[in-house]
């Protein structure tokens, strides 16, 4: 790609940087998984408008972006039913819910959580809990 002198390791470019060609730098072949996966798992659109904008000329489109975690995750569900509760204040209406034994274990040694979440302000309430046993106390 370049041949010359070299200084203390480095190359030394004899011209300005600026007026170098930047495709001479390119020379790693990957492949478009990899891309996909670097980029967050984007979408063919964003896929060609992030490679494109940084002159990297990449054919990516719907029929060779089929990964299992996007075809997983990016699914569509049906929409929800409109809600039947009402409510018109704080506390009102709580919802609970107890998460089970984590896989792993938090810097307090707990491995299970309970969550509170205020349906009037979204607000939520997380406990960390070292035993099941304990999600009693926490509730009351």
């Amino acid at each position: 790609m370049y041949k010359g002198h070299t200084k203390d390791g480095l190359y030394c470019f004899l011209p300005p940087l600026e007026q170098l060609n930047p495709y001479m730098f390119v020379g790693v072949h990957i492949l478009i998984s990899d891309w996909h996966r670097r980029l967050g798992y984007a979408s063919s659109h964003i896929f060609n408008q992030v490679l494109n904008s940084n002159k990297i000329l990449i054919a990516f489109n719907k029929r060779n972006s089929i990964c299992l975690d996007c075809e997983m995750t990016k699914s569509h569900n049906l929409p929800f039913h409109k809600s039947i509760h009402h409510v018109i204040k704080p506390l009102e209406l709580i919802f609970s819910y107890v998460w089970e034994p984590s896989a792993v274990v938090s810097n307090y040694n707990a491995r299970y959580y309970m969550c509170f979440l205020d349906y009037y302000t979204n607000f939520i309430c997380l406990f960390p809990l070292k035993q099941k046993s304990k999600v009693e106390n926490i509730f009351l």
